[in-house]
């Protein structure tokens, strides 16, 4: 298949044949550790075999075809990258070889490849699983995206299926199918091949690859190419599915599970919500000072609290119009949101990162004043990569009674320190960098805070390779620097 198409909205649903509404035998095997495989067949009939991977599982790690490796079967290229499974990938010109939308392997991207207001992106990166929508065109591939496949168009959005397509092509057709979709929360990859052409297995319209997809858990999907393409491999069965071809089709790139041995897995996306809960980023939700936490969220609409009484919540205060009208919906944004004292008066401000850099609203204890501009952590500085903004501190580094903001970049640990009305300029830390491996989720996810000298300042400390590090506060930047224990990668 090579067909170009446009997706057609519409504002309401059309009743089709979804492929789990027919009676189905699903068989599960785990052929690898944090790799599901379900062979499902159907009424319809329908042959149907789908991998389930734990991006987060010890291990696991996705290849995607760099240029030189273009031009080869499914099996080929699992066989080449030493992968466990692998799948095929975009539609593509049989002259060159080119896929239709963006494709990056290993770190190289293809020269005659780019993302179009009509491909949608499944990529890949050090703690980095991204979907792309259509709408979202990426010129200018990020640095953290070493494996990229392509597709089109998407069709799970948001956990619903999307049920209406331009049927002038194959789309409203049965057909083999590929698909590939990611859990809301980035951390489950799923990928699934549908048969097609044959008398035991008639294929499926798009609108019922993405029922498919949903009931099999994805929030987010696109289309891959189908037909004779359509090929999954696992290393330990071999083609799982029956190529409508009568064999396995050449196709120009494939998207491979590498699953073989332990380690940090290479793309488990940190979840943002999960980041602030579990450490303690805020140090304070006393917004009108009494003494008792108040509770605080940003919804759709905006930023609120609730006093709390001492028995009940009660009165409602909105805060800053953090809302999803105004960008916020942005887990680069909205998963920076910290409490804290910034301006010494024992009243919880609320700090965020708004793309142009960090941003604090003081409390006046019945609702909130004018922003306050911080540090500039923007998004052009790099600083909407998780690997920094997941670090974002609000602690008193100075021992001055005012919070501070401190987060590590990619040239390692930096504060500011707040004056009261603003924040002064960077007071350097250890140079927890990038280069020197602190990017990992188990290095940077291990920044943590406290008071180690008893001297009213806050002092760091972090895993690294070799093991727990510390540095002492000096009210002025950090020295005193020393191992803890030797809880090494080792």
């Amino acid at each position: 298949m090579s067909a170009r198409t446009t997706l057609v909205t519409s504002g309401f649903a059309l009743l089709l044949t979804c492929t789990t509404a027919a009676r189905s035998a699903d068989t599960w095997s785990t052929p690898y550790s944090g790799v599901r495989h379900l062979y499902r067949t159907t009424s319809d009939p329908l042959r149907i075999h789908a991998l389930v991977v734990d991006l987060c599982a010890p291990g696991i790690s996705l290849r995607a075809t760099s240029s030189s490796e273009r031009k080869r079967t499914v099996s080929s290229f699992g066989t080449l990258v030493g992968a466990e499974a692998a799948i095929n990938g975009d539609f593509f010109s049989y002259s060159s070889y080119a896929t239709t939308g963006l494709s990056i392997g290993n770190g190289d991207r293809w020269t005659d490849t780019q993302d179009s207001s009509w491909s949608v992106m499944a990529a890949f990166g050090p703690q980095m699983a991204v979907f792309s929508p259509a709408s979202e065109v990426v010129s200018s591939p990020p640095s953290w995206m070493n494996d990229v496949v392509s597709g089109h168009p998407e069709i799970v959005r948001d956990g619903a299926a999307i049920t209406s397509y331009d049927c002038s092509g194959h789309f409203c057709q049965r057909h083999p199918r590929t698909a590939a979709g990611f859990s809301r929360n980035r951390r489950t990859l799923t990928l699934a091949v549908v048969d097609g052409r044959t008398t035991v297995s008639i294929g499926v319209t798009l609108a019922q690859l993405a029922s498919l997809m949903v009931d099999l858990g994805a929030h987010d999907a696109l289309n891959l190419d189908g037909g004779g393409s359509t090929t999954m491999w696992i290393k330990s069965d071999g083609v799982v599915n029956a190529p409508s071809d009568g064999s396995q089709r050449v196709v120009a790139n494939h998207l491979a599970i590498q699953a073989g041995g332990g380690g940090m897995p290479g793309s488990c996306a940190e979840d943002p919500e999960e980041a602030v809960f579990l450490d303690p980023a805020s140090t304070t939700t006393d917004i009108d000072g009494d003494g008792k936490a108040d509770v605080c969220e940003r919804a759709a609409a905006g930023f609120r609290c609730h006093l709390s009484d001492g028995a009940s919540l009660g009165t409602g205060i909105d805060g800053p119009e953090l809302s999803d009208a105004t960008g916020w919906n942005g887990a680069d944004n909205y998963g920076t949101l910290r409490m804290g004292d910034v301006t010494g008066d024992g009243l919880a401000d609320v700090c965020a990162r708004a793309n142009a850099g960090m941003r604090c609203w003081p409390s006046t204890g019945s609702g909130f004043g004018a922003a306050v501009t911080g540090p500039e952590w923007s998004d052009a500085a790099g600083w909407n990569d998780i690997t920094h903004y997941g670090s974002i501190r609000l602690v008193d580094v100075t021992g001055d009674g005012l919070d501070d903001l401190c987060a590590r970049g990619a040239d390692g640990l930096v504060c500011h320190a707040s004056t009261g009305s603003g924040f002064g300029g960077a007071m350097a830390g250890p140079t927890w960098t990038d280069a020197s491996g602190w990017g990992g989720i188990d290095h940077y996810g291990t920044i943590r805070f406290g008071d180690l000298d008893a001297d009213g300042k806050a002092d760091v400390c972090a895993r690294a390779a070799k093991g727990i590090v510390c540095a002492l506060s000096t009210g002025t930047g950090f020295g005193g620097v020393f191992d803890g224990p030797a809880w090494s990668d080792a």
